[in-house]
């Protein structure tokens, strides 16, 4: 089985020492590296510039801010011992390393003024390109809490939105466990080494996300999970982002340092109701300083859905722009092969300058754009973002339903037939009444199991669909239900039920 190490190319080795060079050199604070991966790409670039002649050095702005310390420090190997003991922890352990010069490395996180310079991870690294939520909230909770958080959790992650938490007990833990059963699934920011399990009752826990979601940390190999750990691993649990739910905390958490970091690196800060108890006078306090109050996972789909509609909209762009890029790549060697075969010297100048090293370029600079292009990088936000808009805009989600011109993949369709909607006057509502009152005659699949079985979950609707002939997957299944709720024809209980 490779290790770390030997899981990298050549290239990513010399990346990866260099990588920690500067990390055991002393003065190269966090902020300070970020800077310098932003002005040279990658941390063996900064170090070859760093370590040039002064003659070289004077043409280079960046190099000339270093102090000359950190320099000499550089030059002189200062940093080598303690860069070869991780560099060997790496080699005893069995995972895989992220660069930041590497075009999978999330925009998100590098965005942030002091992320790291590559990172430790196990599991499925599609999930980085995945729109994400952090989930967090205190150790002690209430079973209210831990209910809350295990639900939103799931129901975000069957939309596709991959959940991140920091794996502790309480919140963390449900909202691992709830994301594990959608098909977003779910990133835990360890702080301790990517092999050491903290806390240790959460090994069943860590075997699941390593072998469904993702697992990762910016220490050592071997670390042990110390106390100053916690708030430096907080960091990247917004940091990967596009915001954090606050579900239960006191006023002195981790939880309300993590929402202290999310403000810093401007991302969405969403709480829910605060309940009488000590374990919500940290969301209170958030609320009156501006944090965004939910009460469902609708409520947090709906802040999220302006950023996700641009990236849809720079995603489907992109693509276009690919499709492009590859047919001219193709003709170009078409071309190469017609006239290699004819013995002429091709001009290069008079052919497109597209060749594999170019679309490997563009690639990597599209791959940056969340959600990703790429094919090692699935996107799930597409599908995602046609929903959450559908929703949001609250048309009449019938038409979603009705047949259209163009079947889709799946050959199948909700047919919904002879709709009759009685609105009724407000002031001739009874006490008990609802606004709105629905006469329904549907032939609708899912209205019908619902009303045959009276309450049954996501999945026994997902079987009787298929038992019916009609082929789903949980993804489409789940949209379709959260637009039949939202529109009244079916309601959602505690514990996932679905009745009429």
């Amino acid at each position: 089985m490779l290790n770390a190490v030997d899981k990298l190319s050549d290239e990513a080795r010399k990346d990866y020492w260099a990588s920690l060079a500067f990390r055991y050199c002393e003065g190269v604070t966090p902020r300070l590296l970020c800077k310098i991966l932003r002005h040279y790409g990658s941390a063996f670039v900064a170090y070859e510039a760093l370590t040039q002649k002064q003659n070289i050095l004077s043409t280079d702005i960046v190099a000339q801010k270093i102090s000359n310390e950190i320099k000499y420090q550089l030059k002189n190997n200062t940093w080598r011992e303690k860069a070869l003991l991780e560099w060997q922890e790496a080699k005893k352990t069995d995972c895989d390393i992220l660069l930041w010069s590497d075009y999978r490395y999330p925009l998100a996180l590098k965005n942030i003024a002091d992320a790291p310079c590559f990172f430790y991870l196990k599991g499925n690294i599609a999930l980085l390109s995945n729109p994400t939520l952090a989930i967090v909230g205190s150790r002690k909770y209430t079973q209210q809490g831990i209910i809350k958080a295990e639900n939103i959790a799931n129901e975000l992650s069957l939309l596709g939105i991959t959940i991140v938490s920091g794996m502790a007990l309480g919140i963390d833990y449900a909202a691992h466990k709830g994301a594990l059963q959608g098909t977003g699934k779910t990133i835990a920011i360890l702080g301790s080494g990517i092999n050491v399990v903290y806390p240790k009752q959460h090994n069943f826990l860590y075997q699941e996300i390593a072998e469904q979601g993702l697992i990762i940390s910016e220490f050592s190999p071997f670390t042990q999970p110390v106390s100053y750990n916690f708030p430096i691993r907080n960091r990247l649990v917004t940091g990967i982002s596009e915001g954090v739910l606050i579900v239960e905390a006191a006023l002195k958490s981790g939880s309300l340092v993590t929402a202290r970091h999310a403000i810093e690196q401007n991302k969405n800060v969403y709480v829910l109701p605060p309940e009488s108890s000590y374990h919500s006078l940290g969301g209170q306090k958030l609320l009156e300083e501006g944090a965004i109050l939910v009460t469902d996972s609708y409520g947090i789909i709906a802040e999220m859905l302006p950023d996700l509609t641009r990236e849809y909209e720079i995603l489907a762009q992109k693509t276009e722009d690919s499709s492009q890029d590859i047919k001219q790549d193709i003709q170009y060697k078409i071309e190469q092969e017609k006239q290699e075969k004819n013995n002429v010297l091709v001009n290069t100048q008079l052919l497109p300058i597209e060749t594999e090293q170019a679309k490997k370029n563009y690639t990597a600079y599209a791959a940056l754009q969340r959600p990703q292009v790429d094919d090692d990088l699935t996107p799930m936000a597409v599908d995602f973002g046609k929903m959450a808009e559908s929703i949001l805009s609250k048309e009449n989600t019938l038409t979603l339903f009705l047949p259209k011109k163009e079947k889709s993949k799946k050959n199948h369709s909700l047919k919904m037939q002879n709709v009759q909607v009685q609105k009724i006057e407000e002031n001739e509502l009874s006490e008990y009444s609802k606004p709105l009152a629905v006469t329904m005659d549907i032939d609708n699949p899912i209205i019908k199991i619902v009303a045959e079985k009276q309450s049954c979950t996501a999945d026994e609707i997902l079987c009787a669909l298929i038992e019916n002939g009609i082929e789903m997957e949980m993804v489409e299944l789940s949209s379709e239900l959260l637009m039949l709720e939202v529109d009244g024809y079916i309601k959602k209980q505690a514990g996932g039920f679905y009745s009429l």
